[in-house]
């Protein structure tokens, strides 16, 4: 039987004597049988080196000491400068055509993969890690939450809420009103005429005023947006400080309503006592609003911060809260809650932030019929101007800039100041 090497010596003369023709068919046939041949060799020869490994005498195993295994990196990494040079390792891996790899096959080269992430499993290793999140940080940025933007907290409106009563187009109107009117109806005797009465009208006008604002924006921020968008935010501010300042100035119109009838509350002390004096005056003037003309129809009461808490904190003299939150007995109130309102003798009072801040001298509260106290405003007017800024040399327009605008008009008016109660308290007597 011929050796593999002389197997292969004779299929390649035979090739190599049809070098410069085609094979015939009989050499084709020969061909193929030494590659039968061929295979028959090398299927001989595996099993024998199988069968003398089979009889190879094995040396003893002898217990060692454990020891952690630690293999060896597949690159050559090293720390230049504080740079991070990668050179092809002792088995000719290459760090960067791995990575390209990994990124080409979306992962599917399973083999660069786990060299890739040997090394990076070996920097990060604490023991030996030169590299830590901080050297990272720009390939981790944190992620930018556009959808939970935060502005800045909206206060309510309840001045403006009680008095509200329609748009203005900033033109001044004239309200008509009954002035005065004597002698319409008499004693009648018989026979005789009755005397003429006298009826007289007059009309109060209300003039609005107006508010505006701009913010001046460069135009490079502008065109950039960004998320969420610039205008959009900057929109949303302007109209949150319109909507204070419209409430603010309810607050301090009706600071000039100083002709109205008072309602004065006896000062407070600290004390649950003067606390109930307090409580009964209130009530007490509440009552008595039912002998003015036209009876008790002062619905509407903004409150103080210092007369609101009075009321809100003051007890019986067991200790039982006057105008309860939870299960109200034999009370002449209730509290909302979280103390939103309160309901002080069927009256419901609502704390009213722009009427001042808490302190230590008297302040005003207001009580009063909501069709005496009105108020009248426009919808806020965006206006957005597109060719610059006017604060700069001259007021000339500048390229520089956009402007973003608002405008809006506002009317307050005193029908008749016999429907307002202006309610005075000092927290300290």
């Amino acid at each position: 039987m011929r050796t593999i090497e002389e197997i292969t010596a004779a299929m390649t003369a035979l090739v190599d004597g049809a070098a410069d023709r085609s094979l015939t068919d009989d050499e084709v046939t020969e061909y193929e049988g030494l590659e039968a041949e061929l295979a028959k060799a090398n299927k001989e020869a595996e099993l024998r080196a199988r069968n003398a490994a089979y009889n190879t005498v094995r040396p003893a195993v002898r217990p060692v000491a454990s020891t952690k295994v630690r293999e060896s990196l597949p690159y050559n990494v090293a720390r230049v400068d504080g740079r991070s040079v990668f050179d092809r390792g002792s088995n000719g891996h290459d760090f960067s055509s791995d990575v390209f790899s990994v990124i080409n096959t979306q992962g599917g080269d399973h083999e660069a993969a786990t060299r890739v992430n040997a090394l990076i499993s070996a920097a990060f290793n604490p023991k030996n890690a030169d590299v830590d999140r901080a050297d990272t940080a720009s390939l981790n940025p944190n992620r930018y939450a556009p959808e939970l933007w935060q502005p800045q907290m909206d206060y309510v409106t309840p001045l403006w809420d009680m008095i509200a009563s329609g748009t203005t187009d900033g033109t001044s109107f004239d309200v008509p009103k009954f002035s005065s009117s004597a002698a319409l109806v008499g004693p009648a005797t018989e026979g005789t005429e009755p005397a003429g009465g006298s009826y007289v009208v007059t009309s109060q006008t209300i003039t609005p005023t107006q508010v505006w604002g701009k913010v001046e924006v460069t135009r490079q921020a502008a065109r950039r947006g960004g998320r969420p968008e610039l205008s959009g935010i900057l929109w949303d501010q302007m109209l949150r400080e319109y909507y204070e300042d419209r409430e603010a100035a309810v607050a301090t119109f009706l600071n000039t309503l100083t002709a109205a009838t008072d309602i004065a509350i006896t000062a407070g002390a600290g004390t649950n006592a003067s606390d109930i004096i307090s409580a009964n005056d209130f009530e007490a003037a509440i009552a008595a609003l039912q002998f003015v003309r036209g009876g008790n129809r002062f619905s509407a009461m903004a409150a103080h911060i210092d007369l609101y808490k009075t009321l809100a904190r003051v007890t019986d003299t067991s200790g039982r809260k006057l105008y309860p939150m939870i299960n109200p007995m034999n009370a002449n109130g209730t509290a909302a809650n979280l103390f939103g309102t309160l309901n002080v003798a069927g009256t419901r009072v609502v704390p009213a932030w722009a009427l001042g801040a808490t302190g230590t001298a008297s302040a005003n509260s207001w009580l009063f019929d909501p069709a005496k106290v009105r108020g009248w405003a426009s919808s806020p007017e965006r206006l957005d101007w597109n060719f610059g800024a006017t604060v700069q040399t001259a007021n000339i327009p500048q390229l520089s800039f956009v402007t973003i605008g608002i405008y809006g008009d506002i009317a307050l008016a005193n029908l008749d100041i016999a429907g307002v109660r202006q309610v005075t308290y000092d927290p300290v007597a």
